[in-house]
């Protein structure tokens, strides 16, 4: 309705202000309609009207909550990144935040640590999730020194490494199928009196699985290659 509004304004030679269109775009950030939010606009351009901090800031919400449309998420981030330099706008950390997570979920792990690594460059201060959202997409590309030096990192800027952190770290090593490190990152979990939850355990005892057959697979292969020995050799020549 609230955009009906604006369309009639529009066609009765009233000018609407940009603060009209931005009502609109919460309306869509609500309820996650990413299309008409990008349309909408692109109206905006049309008539000339100058973009506000809201407006966009809406906008990219919209996208980042509709359709896992992480494409035009990151465009609208550019776009605000821009003006938030020009004006010295402060982009919102919580819909910084779920841009992140959102190219995670999208397996752009690229885009993610991409965001991360620029996030000056938004006139953000990555917070604990930012990283959490960032180790996350390390396991989809097999990153798994990537999750540990961005864990390492996290302390440098007065972040502690929660149970999140540390879950999804151990993942990321398990799927890398770097195991030893997944164990001693559980080690050091508990270590700093963290509690590991039932699905931090499951990837613990998964890793420990996976890697005591990798010792009896190397012990199997030794013994098929080890060459025989004195009796061995002995007893094949009686058999002779």
């Amino acid at each position: 309705r609230a955009e009906e509004l604006v369309a009639e304004m529009v066609t009765s030679d009233l000018r609407p202000e940009t603060s009209h269109f931005a009502q609109v775009m919460g309306c869509y950030e609500v309820t996650s309609c990413w299309a008409r939010a990008v349309h909408l606009l692109s109206g905006l351009r049309q008539l000339s009207l100058p973009q506000d901090e809201f407006t966009v800031l809406r906008a990219m919400g919209a996208c980042v909550k509709g359709a896992a449309n992480w494409e035009w998420g990151l465009a609208l981030a550019e776009d605000l990144a821009g003006m938030a330099q020009t004006s010295g706008w402060d982009i919102d950390p919580g819909r910084f935040n779920m841009l992140v997570g959102l190219c995670e979920r999208s397996r752009q792990w690229q885009r993610s640590l991409m965001l991360l690594n620029n996030a000056r460059h938004f006139l953000i201060t990555p917070n604990i999730m930012t990283y959490n959202n960032a180790i996350q997409a390390c396991e989809h590309g097999l990153l798994w020194e990537g999750a540990l030096a961005l864990m390492r990192e996290m302390p440098d800027r007065a972040l502690d490494p929660d149970e999140k952190t540390y879950r999804s770290g151990i993942s990321a090593c398990d799927t890398a199928r770097q195991w030893t490190a997944a164990l001693e990152l559980m080690e050091e979990m508990q270590l700093k009196g963290l509690q590991p939850d039932l699905i931090t355990y499951s990837i613990a005892v998964g890793a420990c699985k996976k890697k005591m057959n990798q010792l009896l697979r190397a012990v199997e292969e030794r013994s098929l290659n080890r060459p025989p020995s004195g009796k061995a050799r002995s007893r094949k020549k009686r058999l002779l």
